[in-house]
């Protein structure tokens, strides 16, 4: 399984459900934190100007959606059923808006 680095604030906020699946999924990685007042050096460096960000083996990967499907797949809480991954997806995107 490949290396993971979750880059975020020390806050729950959008990195958790990342977090929370890479536990589950008992993935190698590393949780990197920063303080709210780190936050204007740190974004100037993040590729998009936003965290969080997934490191998966170097590459910095964005868009915490995207991120949370990511990391719930390696966890097997996503499903392989694209009826089924429908139904999450309406899920996510409803608590998104």
């Amino acid at each position: 399984m490949p290396s993971h680095e979750v880059i975020y604030f020390d806050a729950a906020g959008r990195a958790e459900t990342v977090r929370i699946c890479l536990s589950i999924a008992k993935a190698d990685w590393k949780d990197t934190r920063f303080a709210g007042e780190d936050w204007s050096t740190i974004k100037l460096t993040t590729p998009l100007g936003s965290v969080p960000i997934l490191k998966i083996d170097g590459v910095d990967h964005v868009q915490s959606t995207a991120l949370a499907r990511y990391a719930g797949r390696l966890a097997g809480l996503y499903p392989e059923d694209p009826l089924e991954g429908l139904v999450v997806d309406e899920v996510i995107e409803s608590l998104n808006e």
